[in-house]
């Protein structure tokens, strides 16, 4: 929690003299704002927490529907596409894709050219 929670000193201080009735008022509004920052925090974890559950339903509804979407294609369509039966059955499709990717992926130029020539080797 960002916020402290006060000490009765600090907060006789910083309001002066009071009398019995005005600490309690004061004591009171000091608890419901403690409350109200621990009931904000609450609400904001939630919030997140459900988007986080949303976003993994999201991905797994997705995952699915490639994956019956690849299902019916035929063993040699799944070969063109660089991918066999064994591959459909790996949990994390867009893993799998990412690797696939980079093993298609260019291999990156030369390094050892410098201002468009050949650097000599010393």
């Amino acid at each position: 929690m960002s916020e402290k929670v006060r000490s009765l000193t600090e907060i006789l201080s910083a309001h002066g003299a009071m009398g019995p009735n005005d600490l309690v008022i004061r004591a009171n509004a000091e608890r419901a704002e403690f409350i109200a920052s621990l009931i904000t925090g609450g609400i904001a974890f939630v919030r997140r927490t459900f988007r986080r559950v949303a976003t993994r339903i999201e991905t797994w509804l997705e995952n699915d529907r490639v994956r019956r979407e690849l299902a019916g294609l035929s063993d040699r369509e799944l070969a063109d596409i660089g991918l066999s039966k064994s591959d459909l059955a790996r949990r994390d499709l867009a893993e799998l894709a990412e690797e696939r990717r980079a093993a298609a992926a260019p291999a990156p130029a030369n390094q050892n050219r410098q201002n468009g020539r050949a650097a000599s080797a010393a």
